[in-house]
């Protein structure tokens, strides 16, 4: 009689063993797919920020090549009106 508790209590251990591994399983399978689903997440902002950062650098560029070309133009200008000057206005160049 005692050999059969010993037996029907270990059989009934391992019955809930076997359920806690099961319900182990299943949040680890749970848990996998939300690092999944997060992994995701982050790589899609990634791309996202790589994106505005490569369309930023390219209005950067735009940016200072427009303003290195007005900065030109005003320089032109300014050597224009320096010889117009130097002429003390009777220059009959219009450029």
């Amino acid at each position: 009689m005692k050999e059969k508790i010993v037996t029907d209590t270990k059989k009934i251990e391992l019955s809930q063993t076997g359920n806690a591994l099961a319900e182990l399983s299943d949040v680890l399978i749970k848990l996998n797919t939300i690092l999944d689903e997060k992994k995701d997440q982050l790589d899609t902002a990634k791309k996202k920020q790589e994106a505005e950062l490569g369309n930023n650098n390219k209005r950067l560029q735009i940016l200072k090549s427009s303003s290195q070309n007005i900065i030109k133009n005003i320089d032109a200008v300014i050597v224009k009106l320096d010889k117009v000057l130097e002429n003390n206005g009777t220059s009959n160049n219009n450029n």
